[in-house]
Protein backbone atom coordinates (compact mmCIF):
# COMPACT_ATOMS: atom_id res chain seq x y z
CA UNK A 1 0.00 0.00 0.00
CA UNK A 2 1.21 3.32 -1.08
CA UNK A 3 2.32 5.99 1.48
CA UNK A 4 2.66 9.86 1.56
CA UNK A 5 3.28 12.02 3.77
CA UNK A 6 3.61 15.21 1.39
CA UNK A 7 0.48 14.86 -0.69
CA UNK A 8 -1.72 17.07 1.62
CA UNK A 9 -0.16 20.30 2.23
CA UNK A 10 -1.47 22.99 5.20
CA UNK A 11 -0.44 25.66 2.87
CA UNK A 12 -2.11 28.90 5.23
CA UNK A 13 -0.83 29.19 8.79
CA UNK A 14 -3.89 29.43 11.06
CA UNK A 15 -4.68 30.08 14.69
CA UNK A 16 -4.52 26.68 16.76
CA UNK A 17 -8.16 25.02 16.59
CA UNK A 18 -8.43 24.67 20.17
CA UNK A 19 -8.90 28.59 20.78
CA UNK A 20 -12.01 28.30 18.68
CA UNK A 21 -15.58 27.67 18.70
CA UNK A 22 -17.12 25.01 16.49
CA UNK A 23 -17.79 27.89 14.09
CA UNK A 24 -14.48 29.25 13.72
CA UNK A 25 -12.80 26.19 13.50
CA UNK A 26 -14.34 25.79 9.93
CA UNK A 27 -13.82 29.26 8.63
CA UNK A 28 -9.90 28.89 10.27
CA UNK A 29 -9.22 25.90 7.73
CA UNK A 30 -11.04 27.30 5.08
CA UNK A 31 -8.48 26.76 2.08
CA UNK A 32 -5.63 25.96 4.48
CA UNK A 33 -4.84 22.67 3.09
CA UNK A 34 -4.12 22.10 -0.89
CA UNK A 35 -2.67 19.10 -2.94
CA UNK A 36 0.84 18.86 -3.80
CA UNK A 37 1.51 18.73 -7.38
CA UNK A 38 3.40 15.50 -6.72
CA UNK A 39 0.11 13.92 -6.32
CA UNK A 40 -1.37 11.77 -8.79
CA UNK A 41 -5.12 11.14 -7.37
CA UNK A 42 -6.55 9.95 -11.11
CA UNK A 43 -5.29 6.47 -10.50
CA UNK A 44 -6.33 6.50 -6.47
CA UNK A 45 -9.22 4.88 -5.66
CA UNK A 46 -9.39 5.47 -2.11
CA UNK A 47 -7.28 7.02 0.93
CA UNK A 48 -6.89 6.91 4.67
CA UNK A 49 -5.94 9.98 6.59
CA UNK A 50 -4.13 9.51 10.03
CA UNK A 51 -4.20 12.27 12.28
CA UNK A 52 -2.04 12.79 15.40
CA UNK A 53 -4.67 14.14 17.37
CA UNK A 54 -8.78 13.74 16.82
CA UNK A 55 -10.36 16.11 19.01
CA UNK A 56 -12.91 17.52 17.12
CA UNK A 57 -12.98 15.87 13.48
CA UNK A 58 -12.66 19.82 12.09
CA UNK A 59 -9.54 19.08 10.35
CA UNK A 60 -9.89 15.63 9.35
CA UNK A 61 -13.51 16.29 7.74
CA UNK A 62 -11.70 19.10 5.84
CA UNK A 63 -8.54 16.78 4.63
CA UNK A 64 -11.38 14.58 3.85
CA UNK A 65 -13.28 16.96 1.63
CA UNK A 66 -10.18 17.92 -0.50
CA UNK A 67 -9.34 14.66 -1.53
CA UNK A 68 -12.96 14.37 -2.40
CA UNK A 69 -12.43 17.21 -4.35
CA UNK A 70 -9.58 15.83 -6.17
CA UNK A 71 -10.89 12.71 -7.13
CA UNK A 72 -10.76 10.15 -4.31
CA UNK A 73 -14.01 8.08 -3.83
CA UNK A 74 -13.91 6.96 -0.54
CA UNK A 75 -11.74 8.34 2.33
CA UNK A 76 -11.19 7.14 5.94
CA UNK A 77 -9.91 8.08 8.88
Amino acid sequence: MPVSFNYVIKALDTAPQSELSKVARYKNLRNSFSVSLEANFQVVKSATTIGDIVTTTTIVSSVEKLLQSAGIKTTDV
